[in-house]
């Protein structure tokens, strides 16, 4: 499987999911090929290569980035939760855990409701919470440049300030 990250403007991006197909669940770092040290030492390398970058790594804290609001979840349990404000931050964050052959989850801001940003026993999640900024907003040609990690309220706020209506959350 190949991870390609492609740098957009302002802080956006898209990530693309290419080569072999997606493995089967359940997934952990031990299917995927993470040995506990290259765990250690990815939060090590994370901590040296980005000092700032919020990373929680206490039970309490990962805890309420295991599951969305999905009822029938069965999250597992990451060794920590990244929260970059930055694309450039999202790209060391991946290239590390490439590096260390530690697999990733990503989640905007935990609403979704279709298990798609359940946690990994042993991966990293990654939390596009503070990435939620509402860069664009092209009314003639009905288009929103935001952040993954705003919430569909708050971005059906902001068009209604143009007269438009985004329609996932009537």
């Amino acid at each position: 499987m190949r991870l390609e990250l492609f740098d957009r403007r302002e802080g956006l991006f898209e990530l693309r999911l290419g080569g072999e197909k997606n493995p089967a669940f359940p997934i952990d770092a031990k299917t995927l090929g993470a040995a506990p040290d290259l765990l250690d030492r990815l939060l090590a390398a994370l901590r040296a290569e980005l000092p700032d970058l919020p990373l929680l790594t206490a039970a309490d804290d990962v805890e309420p980035y295991r599951h969305d609001r999905t009822e029938y979840a069965r999250p597992g349990m990451p060794l920590g939760v990244a929260v970059p404000t930055t694309t450039a931050e999202v790209a060391t964050i991946v290239r590390l855990a490439a590096a260390h052959r530690v697999p990733l989850v990503t989640r905007g801001a935990g609403s979704g409701v279709s298990g798609g940003s359940l946690a990994v026993d042993g991966g990293l999640t990654i939390s596009m919470a503070k990435m939620d900024a509402v860069v664009e907003i092209d009314v003639a040609n009905l288009v929103v440049r935001c952040g993954p990690g705003i919430m569909n309220a708050e971005l059906g706020r902001r068009v209604a300030e143009h007269g438009l209506f985004y329609p996932p959350d009537p």
